[in-house]
């Protein structure tokens, strides 16, 4: 592929294709545009101002000769460098390249001149307009490159301005003023250039408002610096988010490539933790008052068009597998425990019963909502205390309504459990819902639901969900409609939690990494002792009747360019020992090799992405098959599906098919046992489901002796059900 590409004139001409589809799929999505234009104004003379993927006239003009030529000077092995991580010998892995790649062609030596961007002197500042309803803000510093000394000082300062929970953005302009539905700050640097950003998104009439409280916390910064309190847990946070990145060897492959690639050395990953911790909070404060300088500032509007008129290798076979003990307390909840010192990390999770599929059409949309309250304060904690007690004590917190679950997570470094097994107790024995909390939470959730009705995607997706499964709870989106969110009380949700998901026969609790058992054990039997427990669990609706003939449906969306084609079949539950097999077909479809892939995008140019979903759950889900293509190849692109489907229903996998996607589970799966949160939630969501937690150590073998018949026998029973649903989401201007 890097050496001795082919380049096929046939296969030139439909990418380039695709590359002008995906152009046009940029344009639909509102964030991708403010980016881009906030780097055209921020940037005047050097390349960082031109998005990636180029512009429409410049790629229509593309020949196959000129693209030749480029690969031929510019990719050479004076410019390329590899990152090999994991189980391998490093003189195998030498062999191995040299073999492929030692009559490489050297190519160019020198790199391409690069213009130096002036110094910005004035303030630039301008507004443009989207089809969407809400309001987005996009602010930028131009910062220097990834390895002057500056750039530890400026990713500090960037997360204590708004990259997490309790920094100075979302607690002053989210949680407490109310006039963003999300805002937060980044530190973007490469070798060359960077640049200090603030993004926010709120409604059209709290931009004003919006604008001037950010211009107002900046200018604190920049006057005022930072606080000790600020800098020190900023510090540490860091230093254990650093550290969780080594969890796995594709991170740590990652981190040594970007250390390659922008300091020139593998050796700064080894010192970079050093840098920060000789850092001095003068030195966060002086980065403020140097670079957030108003008259360096660019600033770009994005307003709703409508206001435009008044304004898998042998390391996957050696992983190693955990030992995951299993204890059950007397009323019934159920502990998970998996020991393992290799980071000084610890994970702690909670699976309940929740989501979707005890929702209906009248209350859809609970479980989502209800995630973002449960961290919106407790009894002994604000809202503001408790997002800066999880800052000051490093603890990663994440608290989710899923389709079958509410689940709780939490990671932190070993000597902080205590203080993370109080937070817990609090949020599962206190939680508060807070009247202002609760309007503010409920107001954002309507907000998005009326950005997620202008995504073709999304549109595409739920409607595909609600033919399937129709009174079904499943049937209802996740984030729950414009109706049942505004019936919503915070009382409601204070209820459904404490009857629905605090029951006790069906409550998972799990604890992996490196952990004080005793502790561990007096602070777990505290927060059990603690709860309002119930017994009973909740009622399950009946199983869904899926269609028994093809529903179809199309939905025209309002200023947009792309289409979205996606249709269905029947799956099966968790329970089924078939998730396994849909599980490898899953990977054949989604794979760059795969047979939607190819007879779509590769022979035909229709599409720029194709796919399949599955989901699993309680009860049976759903085998989706989608591609984004343009609005005339609409019909084309679901006739080239049903063949395909067809005709791997009738002759099955390829040795080839399954092989490679057997390989990419397998090795997905090794990757998890890397991760000890992961592993432990896994285990706890097959315990959940009721395959047993010690299911997740035996899916290795099962996977290692599947064979291919077996596979194709079950994929063709699945598939030859015949698609039950497909949907159409179309521009509203195509005819």
């Amino acid at each position: 592929m890097i050496s001795q590409p082919l380049f096929p004139k046939k296969k030139f001409i439909s990418e380039k294709d695709v590359i002008l589809r995906e152009k046009s799929m940029y344009a639909d999505k509102p964030d991708s545009v403010l980016t881009e234009k906030l780097l055209l104004e921020m940037f005047r003379v050097h390349p960082l101002r031109h998005p990636v993927i180029g512009y429409k006239d410049r790629i229509e003009k593309v020949t196959r000769e000129m693209m030749a030529a480029y690969h031929a000077n510019r990719y050479a092995p004076s410019r390329t460098f590899f990152v090999i991580t994991g189980d391998v010998e490093a003189s195998d892995a030498f062999r191995a390249i040299e073999e492929r790649l030692g009559d490489w062609h050297a190519g160019l030596y020198e790199d391409p001149f690069i213009p130096e961007e002036p110094l910005q002197v004035a303030k630039r500042e301008c507004e443009t307009y989207f089809k969407d309803p809400l309001c987005r803000i996009a602010m930028g510093y131009r910062i220097p490159e990834s390895f002057h000394k500056d750039i530890p000082a400026l990713e500090i300062l960037s997360i204590i301005a708004g990259e997490n929970s309790s920094s100075r953005l979302v607690q002053k302009l989210k949680n407490e003023k109310q006039l963003a539905i999300n805002t937060g700050s980044f530190c973007y640097n490469t070798y060359f250039s960077g640049v200090f950003g603030i993004s926010s998104v709120c409604k059209p009439e709290n931009r004003e408002k919006l604008s001037s409280e950010i211009y107002r916390e900046i200018e604190s910064l920049a006057k005022n610096g930072v606080s000790a309190r600020e800098f020190e847990r900023t510090l540490s946070q860091h230093t254990a988010d650093y550290i969780r990145g080594f969890r796995q060897i594709s991170t740590t492959a990652r981190i040594i490539g970007q250390s390659v690639l922008n300091y020139g050395s593998p050796d700064y990953a080894d010192t970079y933790i050093r840098n920060l911790k000789n850092l001095k909070i003068e030195d966060v404060s002086e980065v403020a008052k140097k670079y957030l300088n108003p008259d360096s500032l660019t600033v770009i509007t994005q307003l709703p068009e409508e206001l435009k008129t008044t304004a898998v290798s042998s390391a996957v076979r050696k992983s190693a597998k955990p030992e995951i003990n299993l204890d059950k307390t007397k009323n019934g909840i159920r502990l998970i425990s998996l020991k393992n010192k290799r980071l000084p990390l610890t994970d702690v999770c909670m699976v309940m019963p929740g989501g979707v599929i005890l929702e209906n059409s009248e209350i859809a949309g609970t479980g989502r909502l209800l995630s973002a309250m449960l961290g919106t304060g407790t009894g002994s904690y604000s809202e503001k205390e408790l997002a800066e007690i999880l800052d000051d004590q490093s603890i990663d917190l994440n608290i989710s309504g899923g389709s079958n679950t509410m689940t709780l997570r939490m990671n932190f470094m070993p000597d902080k459990l205590a203080s993370a097994m109080d937070i817990l107790k609090s949020i599962l024995t206190e939680p508060l819902f807070g009247k202002t909390e609760f309007e503010r939470e409920q107001k954002n959730s309507l907000s998005m639901i009326e950005s997620r009705k202008m995504s073709p995607r999304h549109v595409a997706e739920d409607r595909l969900f609600s033919l399937m499964y129709g009174r079904h709870p499943y049937g209802n989106p996740a984030c729950g409609s414009t109706e049942s969110i505004k019936k919503m009380t915070a009382d409601a949700l204070k209820k459904y939690f404490n009857q629905i998901c605090l029951c006790a026969p069906q409550t998972v609790f799990g604890i992996s990494g490196d952990y004080d058992e005793e502790l561990f054990n007096s602070k777990f039997k505290e927060i059990i002792s603690s709860v309002k427990w119930n017994q009973e669990s909740p009622a399950i609706s009946a199983k869904p009747l899926f269609p028994a003939k093809e529903l179809k449906d199309e939905i025209r969306i309002q200023g947009r360019e792309q289409a979205v084609v996606c249709c269905a079949m029947p799956g099966c539950d968790n329970r089924n020992p078939d998730r396994d097999i849909i599980e490898i077909l899953s990977a054949d479809m989604n794979g760059l090799s795969s047979r939607l892939f190819k007879s779509i995008r590769e022979d035909e140019g229709l599409a720029y992405y194709t796919g399949m979903m599955s989901t699993c759950g309680v009860h049976e889900g759903i085998l989706g098959f989608y591609a984004g293509t343009r609005p005339d190849a609409a019909d084309k692109v679901i006739d080239i599906i049903r063949k395909q489907l067809k005709k791997l229903a009738s002759s099955g996998l390829t040795d080839e098919e399954f092989n490679s996607a057997r390989d990419y589970v397998l090795f997905s799966l090794a990757e998890e046992f890397q991760h000890c949160g992961s592993t432990l939630f896994s285990a706890a969501l097959s315990e959940f489901y009721g395959n047993g937690c010690r299911s997740i150590l035996e899916k290795e073998k099962l996977l290692s002796s599947m064979k291919r018949d077996k596979v194709s026998q079950v994929v063709s029973r699945y598939l030859s059900a015949g698609i039950r649903a497909t949907v159409k989401a179309l521009p509203a201007t195509q005819a």
